[in-house]
């Protein structure tokens, strides 16, 4: 952030347009920073009212931050974009011009063109013991908040569902991985679950190609950028049930009551035991060139 900022704030006026790739602090004051411009915007990924998932005192001072950049995006006219309607609702109730808000689409974040399994484990040798294997892929944050504190009654789950199956765990780790991990010790020894850490994106694209079900019990999300990726790569895709998510995709998933981890648990070991359903059609698989063609457009109306 205090090179992004420094690099804005030192070309003052000079720039056309400036976009920050979220709302955040550290994403979005280099653009507050960048004085006169022919457009500056933001994008707001994250629903704002996530119903649970972390501590009321984190709750409060994250809904005191994005009220304190809503004022300071309306001050310097800051156009908005978002990909939920419950988001552009709390947005202009909150007091954004309804002219500063704008609405965007998400695509998908793997590759289009297929990764070998030779490519693969050329750089992740690891995944030697996931070559055939069913596959049960969680792809986020390590944290409660992206729902990773139910992946040992998932993980259990799996286990008694299946022989051949594994659960592959993508995602940067930091200080709530570490009981997660403990728990899942013994499981992790007789190779029911894998954990990656942060993975890159040829990895990625050829875990979703293989995967037979990805997971998402998180608690908080925007529109869920996975969640294409899964339905696109046809995987069976299980999901609580967010309100974003579901306006973004109303059909594919499977959605579960937030927070009913049992039964999250329960409907993972059921897709285990179904074939793999298929690429599955969905209204946001756009190519990123056409959505970005969009957003500017949006930007600069």
């Amino acid at each position: 952030m205090l090179v992004a900022t420094w690099y804005v704030w030192t070309g003052r006026g000079r720039w056309d347009v400036v976009i920050a790739a979220s709302h955040f602090a550290f994403d979005a004051i280099p653009v507050l920073v960048a004085g006169r411009s022919t457009a500056r915007a933001v994008y707001w990924w994250h629903h704002a009212t996530a119903p649970r998932g972390r501590p009321e005192w984190v709750g409060a001072l994250v809904k005191a931050s994005e009220a304190l950049m809503v004022r300071s995006f309306r001050y310097h006219r800051v156009k908005v974009l978002t990909s939920n309607s419950a988001t552009a609702k709390w947005l202009t109730d909150t007091g954004l011009p309804s002219q500063q808000v704008a609405g965007t689409v998400g695509g998908l974040s793997i590759r289009s063109s297929p990764v070998s399994d030779e490519e693969a484990l050329a750089s992740q040798p690891g995944l030697a013991n996931v070559v055939g294997r069913k596959i049960v892929l969680f792809f986020a944050r390590v944290t409660k908040l992206k729902g990773a504190h139910e992946l040992p009654r998932i993980v259990r789950a799996v286990a008694s569902a299946s022989n051949d199956a594994i659960v592959v765990v993508c995602g940067a780790e930091g200080a709530e991985a570490k009981p997660i991990r403990e728990e899942l010790r013994v499981l992790e020894e007789r190779g029911v679950v894998r954990f990656l850490g942060f993975t890159l994106d040829p990895i990625k694209t050829w875990l979703f190609a293989r995967a037979h079900v990805f997971i998402a019990p998180s608690y908080e999300e925007g529109w869920g950028i996975t969640i294409a990726d899964g339905l696109s790569s046809g995987c069976w895709v299980i999901v609580y049930d967010l309100p974003a998510v579901r306006e973004a995709f109303p059909r594919g998933p499977i959605f579960v009551p937030l927070g009913d981890a049992e039964s999250f648990a329960r409907a993972t070991a059921r897709c285990l035991a179904q074939e793999r359903p298929g690429q599955f059609a969905n209204a946001q698989d756009y190519s990123w060139q056409t959505i970005a063609a969009s957003d500017l457009e949006a930007i600069l109306t």
